[in-house]
Protein backbone atom coordinates (compact mmCIF):
# COMPACT_ATOMS: atom_id res chain seq x y z
CA UNK A 1 0.00 0.00 0.00
CA UNK A 2 1.24 3.92 -1.11
CA UNK A 3 2.22 5.80 1.50
CA UNK A 4 0.00 9.38 0.97
CA UNK A 5 0.01 12.53 2.02
CA UNK A 6 -2.60 14.03 3.80
CA UNK A 7 -2.58 16.77 1.33
CA UNK A 8 -4.45 16.46 -1.72
CA UNK A 9 -1.68 16.60 -5.01
CA UNK A 10 -1.96 20.16 -6.53
CA UNK A 11 -2.30 21.02 -10.02
CA UNK A 12 -1.74 24.87 -10.79
CA UNK A 13 -1.78 26.55 -14.08
CA UNK A 14 -2.21 29.52 -15.62
CA UNK A 15 -4.03 30.77 -18.08
CA UNK A 16 -2.95 34.63 -17.32
CA UNK A 17 -0.23 35.78 -16.32
CA UNK A 18 -1.32 38.45 -13.77
CA UNK A 19 -2.29 36.14 -11.37
CA UNK A 20 1.78 35.14 -11.43
CA UNK A 21 2.46 39.11 -11.08
CA UNK A 22 0.06 39.56 -8.05
CA UNK A 23 0.91 36.42 -6.19
CA UNK A 24 4.26 35.46 -7.21
CA UNK A 25 4.45 32.48 -4.82
CA UNK A 26 0.94 31.50 -5.89
CA UNK A 27 1.49 28.06 -6.30
CA UNK A 28 3.32 28.06 -2.08
CA UNK A 29 -0.04 29.54 -1.15
CA UNK A 30 -1.87 27.16 -2.43
CA UNK A 31 -0.18 24.02 -0.69
CA UNK A 32 -0.06 26.67 2.45
CA UNK A 33 -4.07 26.91 2.07
CA UNK A 34 -4.33 23.01 1.33
CA UNK A 35 -1.60 22.21 4.54
CA UNK A 36 -3.86 24.35 6.95
CA UNK A 37 -7.55 23.58 5.72
CA UNK A 38 -6.54 19.46 6.19
CA UNK A 39 -7.13 19.31 9.94
CA UNK A 40 -10.35 21.08 9.33
CA UNK A 41 -12.20 19.08 6.90
CA UNK A 42 -13.64 16.03 7.77
CA UNK A 43 -12.96 14.02 4.93
CA UNK A 44 -9.51 11.78 4.30
CA UNK A 45 -8.02 13.27 1.45
CA UNK A 46 -5.11 11.09 0.90
CA UNK A 47 -4.63 9.92 -2.26
CA UNK A 48 -6.72 12.38 -4.06
CA UNK A 49 -5.94 15.33 -6.19
CA UNK A 50 -7.37 19.14 -7.44
CA UNK A 51 -6.32 21.40 -10.30
CA UNK A 52 -6.74 24.81 -9.81
CA UNK A 53 -6.87 27.00 -13.27
CA UNK A 54 -6.27 30.38 -12.65
CA UNK A 55 -7.77 32.62 -15.55
CA UNK A 56 -9.40 35.47 -16.78
CA UNK A 57 -12.93 36.86 -16.60
CA UNK A 58 -13.57 36.64 -20.24
CA UNK A 59 -12.55 32.52 -20.13
CA UNK A 60 -14.51 32.32 -16.62
CA UNK A 61 -17.46 33.95 -18.42
CA UNK A 62 -17.46 31.29 -20.93
CA UNK A 63 -17.43 28.53 -18.41
CA UNK A 64 -20.25 29.86 -16.30
CA UNK A 65 -22.36 29.66 -19.99
CA UNK A 66 -21.25 26.80 -20.77
CA UNK A 67 -22.00 25.16 -17.32
CA UNK A 68 -23.90 27.05 -14.91
CA UNK A 69 -25.97 28.65 -17.75
CA UNK A 70 -24.82 32.25 -16.20
CA UNK A 71 -23.20 34.48 -19.19
CA UNK A 72 -21.39 36.52 -16.85
CA UNK A 73 -17.63 36.39 -15.24
CA UNK A 74 -17.52 34.69 -11.87
CA UNK A 75 -15.28 35.13 -9.07
CA UNK A 76 -14.87 30.83 -8.70
CA UNK A 77 -16.21 27.71 -10.11
CA UNK A 78 -15.82 24.66 -8.90
CA UNK A 79 -16.35 21.40 -11.05
CA UNK A 80 -16.17 18.41 -8.43
CA UNK A 81 -15.77 14.89 -9.85
CA UNK A 82 -17.84 12.16 -8.41
CA UNK A 83 -18.16 11.56 -4.90
CA UNK A 84 -16.79 12.97 -1.98
CA UNK A 85 -13.22 10.79 -0.95
CA UNK A 86 -13.45 8.19 1.32
CA UNK A 87 -10.26 7.10 2.06
CA UNK A 88 -7.17 5.97 -0.26
CA UNK A 89 -8.02 2.73 -2.44
CA UNK A 90 -4.50 2.39 -3.61
CA UNK A 91 -5.24 4.78 -6.64
CA UNK A 92 -4.69 8.77 -7.20
CA UNK A 93 -8.43 10.21 -7.23
CA UNK A 94 -9.50 13.64 -8.71
CA UNK A 95 -11.46 15.63 -6.29
CA UNK A 96 -12.23 18.01 -8.83
CA UNK A 97 -11.10 21.67 -10.65
CA UNK A 98 -11.18 25.19 -9.18
CA UNK A 99 -10.99 27.83 -11.80
CA UNK A 100 -10.53 31.24 -10.69
CA UNK A 101 -10.85 34.63 -12.81
CA UNK A 102 -8.18 37.49 -11.68
CA UNK A 103 -10.15 40.54 -12.88
CA UNK A 104 -13.47 39.95 -10.79
CA UNK A 105 -11.08 38.70 -7.67
CA UNK A 106 -9.49 41.90 -7.84
CA UNK A 107 -12.47 44.30 -8.15
CA UNK A 108 -13.95 42.23 -5.34
CA UNK A 109 -11.17 42.98 -3.21
CA UNK A 110 -10.69 46.10 -3.99
CA UNK A 111 -14.30 47.09 -3.75
CA UNK A 112 -14.26 45.45 -0.38
CA UNK A 113 -11.30 46.97 0.95
CA UNK A 114 -9.50 43.38 1.40
CA UNK A 115 -5.74 42.28 0.39
CA UNK A 116 -5.87 40.65 -2.80
CA UNK A 117 -4.33 37.62 -1.05
CA UNK A 118 -6.62 37.52 1.59
CA UNK A 119 -9.42 37.49 -1.46
CA UNK A 120 -7.97 34.74 -3.46
CA UNK A 121 -7.16 32.26 0.02
CA UNK A 122 -11.00 32.33 0.75
CA UNK A 123 -12.28 31.63 -2.50
CA UNK A 124 -9.30 28.93 -2.86
CA UNK A 125 -10.93 27.84 0.74
CA UNK A 126 -14.60 28.35 -1.05
CA UNK A 127 -13.73 26.16 -4.19
CA UNK A 128 -12.34 23.25 -2.09
CA UNK A 129 -15.40 23.10 -0.10
CA UNK A 130 -17.54 23.08 -3.03
CA UNK A 131 -15.72 19.93 -4.02
CA UNK A 132 -16.11 18.58 -0.97
CA UNK A 133 -19.69 18.98 -1.14
CA UNK A 134 -20.32 21.91 0.68
CA UNK A 135 -22.90 24.38 -0.51
CA UNK A 136 -24.83 28.18 0.12
CA UNK A 137 -28.38 26.91 -1.11
CA UNK A 138 -29.84 27.35 2.17
CA UNK A 139 -29.53 29.49 5.04
CA UNK A 140 -28.50 26.20 7.43
CA UNK A 141 -25.90 25.18 4.33
CA UNK A 142 -24.68 28.23 3.96
CA UNK A 143 -23.91 28.83 7.81
CA UNK A 144 -22.08 25.14 7.87
CA UNK A 145 -20.02 26.70 4.91
CA UNK A 146 -19.21 30.11 6.15
CA UNK A 147 -18.41 28.78 9.36
CA UNK A 148 -15.96 26.43 8.36
CA UNK A 149 -14.28 28.94 5.99
CA UNK A 150 -13.85 31.11 8.53
CA UNK A 151 -12.40 28.89 10.97
CA UNK A 152 -9.73 27.96 7.81
CA UNK A 153 -9.08 31.75 7.32
CA UNK A 154 -8.62 32.48 11.29
CA UNK A 155 -5.95 29.85 10.99
CA UNK A 156 -4.50 31.80 8.72
CA UNK A 157 -4.61 34.40 10.58
CA UNK A 158 -6.98 36.30 7.93
CA UNK A 159 -10.02 38.63 9.20
CA UNK A 160 -13.78 37.15 8.54
CA UNK A 161 -14.79 38.30 5.03
CA UNK A 162 -18.34 37.91 6.06
CA UNK A 163 -17.92 40.41 8.88
CA UNK A 164 -16.76 42.71 6.04
CA UNK A 165 -19.63 42.35 4.35
CA UNK A 166 -22.18 43.16 7.10
CA UNK A 167 -20.73 47.01 7.54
Amino acid sequence: MKNYSPIPGVIISFSDSAWQQSLPDCEGLVLQVMEVAIPFIPFDLRGTELSVYLTDDEEIQGLNKDYRGKNKPTNVLSFPQGNVPKGPNGEVHPLGDIAMAYETCLREADHEGIPFKNHFIHLLIHGLLHLLGYDHENEEDAEKMETLEVQILQALHIPNPYLAEES
